[in-house]
């Protein structure tokens, strides 16, 4: 089966790391290999390791990079796995028994290819399984849905797709579930249609939240983007530049403020003499938040709610 992503910001992306100026990078979320493949075309110098849970993926960029013999290396793990799987490839510069890279890349969320093929169970306008998973490994969304209790599922719908009636839809999902009432994507989303506020004034089909609320939940996704960034600083080479792209509000949240966290210098009380000189932040923000063009989004209307943005490591102070 084809694994074929339409890639976003590609350009962007890939001049963010600035690779002229580096060796080793990461490409934590290899897809169909669409980053990953310009990099290494425009940069001869380069050599990349991908990662991807998802083994179609991982199947898909190892076919389309095949071309670029060993400067190419996809992996099939999940991307808060980085710090590990640099070890066990030895890939990039060893620094006091870890290794470094002098960027990372992501391109975060589901893929198109994900959400279209119906056997997935992500989206509930093909009929499928109630899946939902990333890759093969853990509980199913049936599995999850039928494990946690009724506030564990209103919290994870409330907080991941701001379900109304939150509570309201757990209840009756997990009681239709039990019941043998849904076994298919389109059960759920029928249920969701029947649950609808017809007063509400928010004209969002309720299932699209609901899908979107239960995936996160099913796949950790905020959970492993935490990890992985938190791996970053030990990643990183001195001005080594990490830069992802991201779809939805919670996953750019969480970069914006992690990256504000790093390129922020600790505050200086204002009768401290020396609260004039600069601070060095262990990171600097590498250009502003970037979003696709105009004629990219009619193009790609998928590519709409993307946003990228990216930090430097800085270079070490000189004594």
């Amino acid at each position: 089966m084809s694994f074929h992503h339409v890639t976003v910001l590609p350009h962007e992306l890939v001049d963010a790391l600035d690779p002229a100026h580096g060796t080793c990078f990461v490409d934590v979320t290899a897809g169909g290999g669409g980053h990953s493949a310009l990099l290494l075309s425009r940069y001869p110098n380069a050599r990349l390791l991908s990662l991807d849970r998802d083994p179609r993926a991982v199947a898909a960029s190892r076919e389309r990079l095949a071309g670029f013999g060993d400067r190419s290396v996809v992996v099939n793990a999940c991307f808060d796995e980085l710090s590990d799987v640099l070890a066990q490839q030895r890939f990039g510069r060893e620094v006091a028994g870890a290794f470094r890279v002098d960027g990372v890349m992501g391109d975060l969320g589901v893929s198109s290819p994900q959400m279209d093929v119906a056997e997935r169970g992500f989206a509930f306008m093909h009929e499928g399984p109630l899946d939902m998973r990333m890759g093969g490994d853990g509980p199913t969304a049936a599995e999850w849905l039928l494990s946690v209790t009724d506030e564990e599922l209103a919290n994870a719908l409330s907080r991941y797709g701001d379900v109304p009636g939150a509570m309201r839809y757990a209840r009756a999902i997990r009681m239709d579930l039990a019941a043998g009432k849904i076994r298919t994507t389109r059960d759920l989303a029928g249920l969701c249609e029947r649950l609808r506020d017809r007063k509400a004034a928010r004209q969002h089909n309720p299932a699209t939240l609901v899908f979107q609320a239960i995936r996160i939940a099913v796949n950790d996704e905020l959970g492993q983007l935490e990890r992985l960034l938190k791996q970053l600083p030990d990643v990183l080479n001195h001005e080594g530049t990490a830069a992802f792209i991201s779809f939805h509000s919670l996953e750019d949240r969480l970069v914006k403020q992690t990256f504000a966290a790093w390129t922020t210098p600790p505050p200086v009380p204002r009768e401290v003499p020396i609260r004039d000189v600069l601070v060095q932040t262990p990171f600097v923000k590498a250009g502003k938040a970037v979003e696709p063009s105009e004629s990219e989004q009619h193009e790609n209307p998928r590519s709409r709610s993307a946003r990228m943005r990216a930090v430097r490591r800085n270079a070490p102070e000189r004594a």
